[in-house]
């Protein structure tokens, strides 16, 4: 089937970052809502639960220091609805050890007003010491990917022990910002060890596998699509045929990341070549994955994604989603 195309521009002003944009507490009558024909598209519930620090696995470092993983949990107050799509984020932070869940919070209870369950992890990150070569971002990237499974796993196990959380397992999407946008980005597309080069191979094989071992072994890690805000690929072939459609959003003025086929150095002694999410969106296409979109924010930076006030771009996500429920 042909893509899809929604190629969409918009002009990104900056104006004060809303500070709080869920409260936790008394619901409103209108929170009880089961299905609507505007829920998951429109911005249609006014209060939203934080569950916080949930350990969804653990794993070794880079540096050889054990990691508990957590996560942050997004959803409706008072709402009825029992099965409910689920995106899953990983914040941004440069591949750091200081990267932290917190830095997607108001985003998270923004998308969890439009009536989805958000939940935002933490990750493995460097915590060495010197610089990030390139065998380093690799390595991290993998151990990413294998962090992401291990989320994905943890709410198809709940689901299958209680289903705390209300999830259709049948409709989670990952995604993520800047270096969370390129671990979820693997984890979606380099799905089978075969696609990877040798190196890349070997770097899976000795940390776990393409599954991992950061936790709930023995469920699905599949997801229904991908949410790429200013993220990358090694490789763009990963994409195929067969592969998830994706939203790409990015703005024009990114110094950090191409969102082209370009490089990235900001991070390493040697530059890496990576596709951006429009050579990405541009690879979807060819190879006719339905329900793509790409978003250039004109004038946006490399924040301009995650913007709470951008909610043009909020919309665009629900929209994106919705159209695969």
């Amino acid at each position: 089937m042909k893509c899809k195309i929604f190629k969409l521009l918009k002009v990104f002003v900056a104006t004060t970052i809303i500070a709080s944009i869920g409260i936790i507490g008394c619901s409103k009558s209108s929170d009880s809502i089961t299905t609507t024909s505007s829920r998951y598209t429109k911005s249609v519930f006014t209060d939203i639960t934080t569950v916080s620090n949930i350990t969804y696995g653990s794993n070794t470092t880079y540096a050889g220091n054990t990691k508990a993983l957590q996560m942050d949990i997004y959803y409706p107050s008072n709402d009825t609805a029992t099965s409910r799509p689920l995106l899953i984020l990983l914040p941004g932070g440069g591949f750091l050890a200081n990267t932290d869940k917190s830095v997607l919070a108001d985003e998270s209870m923004a998308i969890a007003k439009f009536g989805y369950v958000v939940a935002c992890i933490n990750y493995r990150c460097f915590d060495g010491t010197g610089e990030m070569t390139n065998p380093i971002l690799k390595q991290l990237i993998v151990e990413g990917m294998q962090d992401a499974k291990a989320a994905i796993h943890f709410f198809r196990k709940d689901a299958a022990n209680g289903n705390t959380y209300k999830i259709n397992t049948n409709k989670i999407f990952l995604g993520g910002h800047s270096a969370g946008a390129i671990d979820a980005a693997h984890t979606v597309y380099l799905d089978t060890i075969t696609k990877a080069d040798t190196t890349l191979q070997t770097l899976i094989i000795v940390n776990g596998g393409i599954e991992g071992n950061s936790g709930n072994s023995g469920y699905s890690s599949s997801v229904t699509g991908l949410v790429c805000l200013a993220g990358a690929l090694l490789d763009k072939t990963y994409i195929t045929a067969s592969s998830k459609p994706m939203i790409g959003m990015y703005g024009t003025l990114d110094t950090l990341l191409t969102y082209n086929d370009g490089q990235l150095s900001s991070l390493n002694t040697s530059p890496i070549m990576v596709s951006g999410c429009n050579s990405m969106y541009n690879r979807a296409v060819s190879v006719g994955i339905s329900n793509c979109v790409v978003d250039s924010i004109t004038g946006g930076d490399h924040f301009a994604p995650i913007q709470t006030n951008c909610t043009a771009c909020l919309s665009t996500i629900a929209e994106f989603m919705h159209k695969l429920l």
